[in-house]
């Protein structure tokens, strides 16, 4: 069976959900249709017209791209211009387009917790703890006898998970009355008859968009006629989520050591250095794409060196009077890791549906690592 563009896409938010973005940020689908059926898929950094051209030569259905092609609302759509070119030619030759940028970069398993595994560091945490996933706490009142059905239609739904932990739930036991009217088929009692029944209820914490699918589940497995529950909005935060990642190194290492084997583990030839090369350093922090704001952050925290793309001038003189050292390795280079990472993810994870299936049938992923880093060093 073919796969839509729709379950491309809840594979990819299962691990980095749209809530996770920026409020700056335009993730999703740029272009297309979610119910487009799915065969090639190419990963990029950007779109560009090479992208494009690889789309069209290697019959791609779905570009899946870091960047988004459209940040801001479009007033027109010019083909004369550039931006306006990708977009003719995309519609044209019926590539779809998907992106996802901070989504993926705060999520808990995401790009920036990637990264942060590629160079080494241990003990993990996230940087900037300031993503709000929306949260729900719903509670439903069940009669004693069917709490286990209930609960477990509300983990099939998706409600119930903190953490690493499934299935969480509050109850609280209680006396539940109801009387049955005219035109009611109760499943406990009798019409016109006042029923007293020993219920509990059941609380527990639902991800916003799954709300719709949890409270059908618990419909579906509830013995009334009519459910009653309660829906509250939370603000609650999620630890795990967030922009940029610190650690440790195993062992103290001189700045200068520190460097070449950042080269080596990210394969790239130079990086911009603001600090004492003799400085010996053992706390780490590593931001993707353009982090020079979180360097207050960083010193705030006691990091010994900051990673990073983008930095000024004025930024690094600030890390220097602070003592932080600050590796800027680009903006390219912290971000082309999407392309192996992304497609690896999917891969792993299409496993299941290629599995039995003539290698034509099957969804290919093409990797695009062409797009060239705008800077040389000379």
């Amino acid at each position: 069976m073919a796969l839509r563009v729709k379950e491309i896409v809840k594979m990819i938010e299962s691990m980095a959900p749209k809530e996770y973005a920026m409020e700056w940020d335009n993730v999703g689908i740029q272009i297309g249709s979610e119910n487009k059926e799915v065969k090639h898929i190419l990963i990029a950094l950007e779109i560009n017209e090479d992208v494009l051209k690889m789309g069209e030569e290697n019959g791609i259905d779905l570009i899946i791209t870091h960047h988004p092609l459209l940040f801001k609302g479009l007033k027109s759509i010019n083909f004369d211009t550039y931006q306006g070119s990708l977009l003719h030619r995309a519609i044209r030759d019926d590539l779809h387009i998907y992106s996802c940028h901070t989504n993926i970069d705060v999520a808990p398993e995401g790009l920036n917790q990637h990264m942060a595994e590629k160079i080494g560091l241990k003990n993990i945490e996230v940087m900037a703890v300031e993503d709000r996933k929306p949260y729900v706490k719903f509670a439903v009142y069940v009669p004693q006898d069917d709490v286990e059905k209930v609960a477990d239609a509300i983990s099939k739904g998706g409600g119930g998970v903190i953490g690493n932990y499934s299935h969480c739930t509050f109850r609280t036991a209680g006396k539940g009355t109801f009387l049955p009217g005219e035109g009611a088929n109760p499943s406990i009692g009798e019409k016109g008859s006042m029923e007293y029944v020993d219920e509990v209820k059941l609380e527990t914490i639902v991800p916003k968009k799954d709300l719709h699918r949890v409270i059908q589940q618990v419909k579906d497995a509830h013995p009334y006629e009519e459910v009653a529950f309660d829906v509250l909005s939370l603000e609650n935060i999620d630890q795990r989520a967030g922009l940029g990642r610190r650690g440790v190194l195993e062992e103290p290492l001189l700045l200068s050591d520190w460097i070449k084997r950042l080269k080596d583990r990210l394969r790239i030839d130079s990086i911009k250095v603001s600090g004492n090369l003799d400085h010996r350093i053992q706390s780490v922090g590593i931001l993707n794409g353009s982090g020079a704001d979180y360097i207050p952050l960083a010193i705030q925290q006691g990091l010994d060196c900051f990673i990073t793309g983008d930095v000024k001038y004025h930024d690094a003189q600030n890390a220097m009077d602070a003592d932080l050292d600050i590796l800027d390795i680009g903006h390219y280079e912290s971000e082309i890791f999407f392309v192996d990472f992304l497609a690896d993810f999917l891969e792993e994870n299409l496993k299941e549906h290629n599995q039995g299936l003539e290698e034509n049938e099957q969804i290919r992923i093409h990797r695009d690592r062409t797009l060239p880093n705008p800077f040389k060093t000379l």
